[in-house]
């Protein structure tokens, strides 16, 4: 029979070796990793660098240039030939249930959840997506296949998005921001145009005496509908951007009309080409007005001719960038090429760099997530794609997709 001392030895000995164990692995994931000889759209002040490296370590970008100090213990990786460009930013990806018709329970970040299974949610309901996030949605996989590192998680109807990274495997991480922005879609119908006009009317009700007893807002709980008014009230102040979806014409001339008498709103409106051309005028008119739309080149309504309408909105100088989830048209991205409709509108004349910051740095500012993402600089999330050549030009395939220095897909 063993000893007490020598249990106690054994168990010692096992505990070392286990904790030798988890400082190797966290130094082998902090370790500093190099990719060298690339040409690098870093989206940024540096603007394209050739034969250019970019060193990761901790997830972060700690360099990145043509004279970059690798440090010693980094390892190497060649990426001679390649082209390496920012992880895509999506400003407005629908987020629909792909699960089965029943509601399961999983566990997320340390609280059990009920997760609805299949079909639209509630109609007219207001839906804050991260209460319903679900990490195993099976959109995520063919998101990140075609660069999509980060998205605007909305619905098709209107509520409060989340922010969430397209992660290598399902887990609480994807979500890094469950409160996001307002959103909503609209037609030209009274009840659908009420949706957004209701809230941020004047209200007519006189203002009540504050009861001097009653407890601090700050410490308050407020209820559901309480919260839902707070969030419009900062959408009115111009604090938080209103994401508006429109599908048709004569809805973003009224949601346009609607706005300009809202002096400090910011506008965010999601569109295709063909129901914004008309209004490009009124749009450049208001100041606040950002757009988002599909890639591709648009047809005429009844007109055989065709149209690059984010050309237009940069000519115009209406900011604007686009989500590459919202494409539908024979454009549409592959897994191999998704850039193809990218490309499209700069061949038809769309500026390159603004076409790749539409994609990336623009998304990144109208979430407010410049400071870590949209760019490759440092100390900004090691978020990138790896082309075996260059992103715009057809035939260039995309080889692996990185985020925060992890390898998440590789074709």
């Amino acid at each position: 029979m063993k000893s007490i001392n020598n249990i106690f030895s054994a168990s010692a000995c096992a505990l070392t070796a286990f904790a030798v164990m988890a400082v190797t692995s966290v130094t082998a994931h902090a370790q500093s990793v190099a990719y060298t000889g690339a040409t690098i759209e870093t989206l940024g002040e540096s603007g394209r660098l050739e034969n250019a490296t970019i060193v990761v370590s901790g997830g972060k970008i700690t360099d990145v240039g043509t004279d970059v100090e690798i440090p010693d213990d980094a390892r190497l990786v060649s990426m001679s030939g390649k082209t390496i460009m920012p992880g895509i930013v999506d400003p407005y990806h629908v987020y629909k249930s792909t699960s089965a018709n029943t509601t399961r329970t999983v566990v997320f970040r340390g609280r059990t959840i009920n997760v609805a299974g299949g079909g639209p949610f509630s109609a007219g309901a207001f839906i804050r997506v991260g209460e319903y996030f679900d990490p195993y949605n099976l959109n995520f996989n063919a998101a990140k296949r075609t660069g999509i590192t980060t998205a605007n998680l909305v619905t098709d109807g209107r509520g409060l998005s989340a922010f969430a990274n397209l992660t290598e495997e399902a887990n609480a991480d994807m979500l890094f921001e469950p409160k996001g922005l307002m959103f909503a879609k609209v037609t030209n119908s009274t009840s659908a145009l009420d949706v957004i006009r209701k809230p941020l009317e004047p209200s007519k009700k006189k203002p009540t005496k504050k009861d001097s007893t009653a407890t601090d807002d700050k410490e308050k709980k407020l209820t559901p509908a309480e919260e839902v008014k707070k969030l419009w009230e900062a959408v009115q102040k111009g604090e938080s951007p209103l994401f508006v979806n429109v599908n048709n014409e004569a809805a973003v001339a009224y949601v346009l009309q609607f706005v300009k008498k809202q002096e400090k709103l910011k506008l965010v409106l999601v569109a295709t080409g063909p129901n914004l051309y008309q209004s490009l005028k009124q749009i450049k008119d208001n100041k606040n007005v950002t757009v988002v739309l599909q890639p591709g080149i648009d047809r005429v309504p009844f007109s055989a001719d065709l149209m690059n309408v984010s050309q237009m909105l940069a000519e115009e100088e209406i900011p604007f960038c686009i989500s590459m989830s919202l494409s539908k048209s024979q454009l549409s991205a592959s897994q191999d090429d998704p850039m193809f409709p990218v490309a499209m509108l700069v061949k038809t004349g769309l500026d390159r760099d603004v076409a790749l910051k539409s994609i990336t740095m623009k998304p990144a500012e109208l979430l407010g997530l410049e400071k870590t993402h949209g760019s490759l600089e440092k100390k900004k999330h090691a978020n990138f794609l790896v082309f075996d050549g260059d992103p715009l030009k057809t035939g260039s395939r995309l080889q692996q997709v990185f985020l925060n220095g992890d390898k998440i897909h590789e074709n």
